[in-house]
């Protein structure tokens, strides 16, 4: 019956939280409690700046938590945040078919296609829970789970769930192939047509070194798709793991990161009854740079063979491995280049801006091009798209914008078609 008493008791204050939008620090708890709720000032300052610091770079991530339940002595904290977002989109002069922004999806040519479309949804709003925990054995440890509505028919869907310790990330998270911080911010769920958001199950270990620099290394399960045909190849099951690094610099507000991957994709040659596998491998430089107390600069290139699935707008459309025309039940993997730029201006301390331009080429063989099964006229050949979104923090977990964006795809027979987007988006954080 104790328990009972003291359950209600944590649901009346739970229920005031909400209420009253704080946290009032409680007296004493009663030497029975594991938890209680504490309000953030009643937290160690380094505690809490840790939550702060290792919020995601991007500005679709989630800040950091409102609400905090803290052990009596703070050596277990448990974060829970997230946000409520409505976002809105409005395309005119060409029609993206998707809800995210992908020249890939634009159709071509534009005539006889709709030239208008509204859109609009939730599904964007994000839950996270983070737990700090510091421990005798691995110090520092932290498990975090993230999700939003953006599944099947705005199902709830898992994005992030990891435990992080010594260096050491278990768990889904965003590929190490992805530089974050490389990337002005975006009202678009991705950022652009290149400005990659993948995540995949993964272990990474993570260090820093000498004065500013700092590298990775991980195995990642591997996610690639294929253009296979009915009964001459198919789709094979993968023995082994992505293996992505990166090493990095890193001074004041600066930083430059050099990333590379290797990746084995393997198919079925239907015809022979034989398995294969195409080597695939990839390079990235990224980076960003301060150039005015109220100016940054971000950017990034890559080029790679069997890398399209890390080039956003070619993920799961069949652009790793193609199968080769010249040899029945063969396949080979294209090659890809991405290049992004992009500002961050600061208008004032709760007004900035976000400005990119995207660009990405996928390159095959002659010998795929020149025969005569191939479809020009359907065949990408590149996409590009630019971004101008304006943000504005109305309130301190509040904030609110407005984004134009604007996309070209074009095809291996020359014709192109465009895009235009507004997006509105508004957001309470909690």
């Amino acid at each position: 019956m104790k328990s009972y008493f003291l359950l209600l008791r944590y649901a009346l204050i739970l229920s005031m939280v909400v209420l009253s939008g704080g946290i009032v620090a409680q007296q004493k708890p009663d030497g029975n409690a594991l938890l209680y709720f504490v309000a953030k000032d009643t937290v160690q300052h380094e505690i809490i700046g840790y939550f702060y610091n290792i919020r995601g770079p991007m500005y679709s991530d989630p800040e950091a938590p409102r609400f905090i339940i803290a052990s009596r002595n703070q050596n277990l904290l448990l974060g829970i945040g997230g946000y409520v977002q409505l976002r809105g989109s409005y395309d005119f002069r060409g029609v993206c078919e998707s809800d995210d922004f992908y020249a890939y999806d634009i159709p071509v040519p534009n005539a006889g296609n709709p030239t208008q479309a509204l859109r609009m949804n939730a599904g964007s709003s994000r839950l996270f829970m983070r737990l700090l925990a510091n421990t005798k054995r691995v110090g520092r440890l932290t498990a975090y789970i993230e999700a939003d509505f953006l599944g099947d028919s705005r199902a709830f869907r898992l994005r992030q769930a990891n435990i992080s310790f010594l260096g050491f990330t278990f768990g889904q998270a965003l590929t190490t192939f992805v530089d974050g911080k490389a990337y002005a911010p975006s009202l678009d769920q991705n950022g652009g047509i290149v400005a990659l958001n993948q995540r995949n199950p993964l272990i990474r270990y993570e260090r820093s070194f000498g004065k500013g620099f700092r590298f990775a290394v991980a195995a990642e399960f591997p996610s690639f798709s294929g253009s296979y045909q009915d009964g001459i190849t198919a789709k094979a099951t993968a023995q082994i793991p992505d293996f992505p690094a990166y090493i990095q610099y890193k001074w004041k507000n600066n930083h430059i990161r050099l990333t590379g991957m290797i990746r084995d994709l393997p198919y079925k040659d239907v015809l022979h009854n034989s398995y294969h596998r195409v080597f695939g491998v990839g390079g990235k430089v990224s980076g960003v740079v301060q150039l005015a107390p109220a100016l940054q600069g971000m950017f990034y290139a890559s080029y790679g063979k069997g890398m399209a699935t890390y080039s956003l707008d070619l993920a799961g459309a069949g652009m790793d491995l193609l199968s080769d025309y010249n040899r029945p039940g063969q396949m080979f993997a294209p090659r890809t280049a991405v290049y992004y730029g992009g500002f961050r201006i600061d208008f004032s301390p709760h007004v900035y801006s976000g400005l990119t331009y995207s660009f990405l080429r996928l390159y095959t063989k002659d010998s795929f091009t020149d025969n005569p099964d191939f479809d020009a006229s359907t065949f990408y050949k590149y996409g590009q798209s630019a971004t101008a979104a304006i943000i504005w923090k109305f309130l301190p977990a509040a904030s609110c914008g407005l984004e134009y964006m604007w996309g070209e795809r074009t095809n291996y027979d020359g014709q192109s078609g465009h895009a235009n987007r507004l997006y509105a988006t508004i957001r309470y954080n909690f």
